[in-house]
């Protein structure tokens, strides 16, 4: 069941919101720095990602999942929002050469079916990067912020679902390394334990940032060969071992 918007957008207006805001921006950046001339959507709840990405960017569309409600973006300019089913975007095929997802994997009815639809509309060389709670994490078990609530995965489940949906995993990270608090000290302790949980706990984030590319065709595979038993036609054997007649 995904959150309502209006929930997730008093989250990001509060001060934990903020900064969980602006750390995903500037990893999307890091591991995006050249979208000139390049197709960037978003679906899920990407304002926090996409809005770092203005001006400059050629953002198509931000598409929010039906169940969870729509709110205009961005609040200069025309409006690039819209409300679509999950497995039904409104998209040509091959229209997207970026597209990030946020709040969404988690919530989705049928993740297979779904990550074939992002496979529909991203480009041949296209990628995708999704953000989805850990589950072994503090931030999958607290339900202070979005990422508490829906079904969290772990890096080998993810990894698992990608590659059955035809995507190719090329780079996997996280994000948020220190508790989910919202007091003003748990919020201001974070900024200095995240750098630093980033290096003692890579494996453990609270938010798993995962790039993946589309796999067009299926790799192949060095296929040993299978020895099959041959069988004759019934009665050959006896043919063959029956001798003339004397006369």
């Amino acid at each position: 069941m995904y959150p309502d918007v209006t929930q997730i957008n008093e989250f990001y207006h509060s001060p934990l919101g903020e900064q969980c805001q602006a750390v995903m921006a500037d990893k999307l950046l890091s591991e995006w720095p050249e979208l000139d001339g390049l197709r960037v959507g978003g679906f899920g709840y990407t304002l926090p990602l996409l809005s770092g990405l203005l001006p400059n960017t050629d953002i198509k569309a931000c598409i929010m999942p039906a169940p969870m409600g729509v709110t205009a973006w961005p609040q200069d300019g025309p409006n690039k929002a819209a409300l679509a089913e999950e497995t039904a975007l409104p998209l040509p095929d091959e229209s997207l050469d970026r597209l990030a997802v946020c709040h969404a994997l988690e919530h989705v009815e049928s993740p297979k079916k779904f990550l074939r639809e992002l496979w529909r509309v991203t480009s041949e060389e296209g990628r995708v990067m999704l953000l989805v709670p850990n589950r072994r994490s503090f931030w999958a078990l607290s339900d202070k912020t979005p990422f508490g609530h829906g079904r969290p995965f772990s890096r080998g489940q993810l990894a698992a679902l990608l590659r059955d949906s035809l995507f190719e995993v090329t780079r996997l990270s996280g994000v948020f390394y220190s508790w989910p608090g919202t007091s003003t000290l748990s919020v201001g302790m974070s900024r200095i334990i995240d750098p630093w949980g980033r290096n003692i706990w890579r494996n453990m984030p609270g938010v798993w940032m995962v790039e993946a590319r589309k796999r067009v065709s299926a790799p192949l595979t060095d296929a040993q060969p299978v020895k099959r038993r041959a069988y004759a036609p019934a009665g050959l054997s006896s043919i063959h071992s029956s001798s003339p007649s004397s006369s």
